[in-house]
């Protein structure tokens, strides 16, 4: 008995609703379209169902349509969601008995965005340091590889890959060694 009541109930109150509507079916000047509904009976579940039937929309004499316009400038773009990353190479390059003068550290890099490539030379007791800033978007990957060169001895290199993530700053220590 009481389920009764409470289908009856809410049946009434969405036809309220649905006549409240129709008398009112201008917003503030402009006509709005009403999906007509049909109460049905339905022969399994025992109980009245509104069906959509077709909505028609009829527009009233003098109302203007609602054109929304969208500023390009605030809209989201890709660029929008990248974030600055710096990148930290620092390290030592072990030099034999010769020293480490005429040694370089040749840095490479590539993201889906961008190829970067930098030359730095080795201080007197083979320390190197620079850094990198780039745009990328969060969880993209970095492939990076370092070479050590000397005029007299055969490279060495070291290569990575890192998935960026929340940090903006990343050291990377590395030691190479001929």
């Amino acid at each position: 008995m009481m389920w009764w009541f409470r289908q009856r109930l809410m049946l009434m109150l969405c036809l309220s609703v649905i006549a409240i509507l129709r008398t009112s079916s201008t917003f503030r000047g402009h006509s709005v379209s009403l999906p007509t509904l049909k109460m049905t009976s339905h022969p399994v579940e025992n109980r009245l169902r509104a069906v959509p039937s077709k909505s028609v929309a009829i527009p009233k004499k003098g109302s203007t349509p609602i054109v929304i316009k969208m500023n390009p400038s605030s809209m989201p773009t890709l660029n929008s969601l990248t974030r600055q990353y710096q990148y930290i190479f620092s390290g030592r390059v072990n030099c034999p008995e010769m020293g480490c003068a005429k040694t370089v550290v040749q840095m490479n890099m590539q993201t889906p965005n961008n190829t970067i490539e930098r030359t730095v030379p080795v201080a007197l007791d083979g320390s190197y340091e620079f850094k990198v800033s780039l745009n990328e978007l969060p969880h993209g990957q970095v492939d990076w590889t370092l070479v050590a060169q000397h005029e007299q001895l055969q490279t060495q290199e070291v290569s990575s890959r890192q998935i960026l993530m929340d940090d903006q700053v990343v050291m990377v220590e590395r030691e190479l060694a001929f």
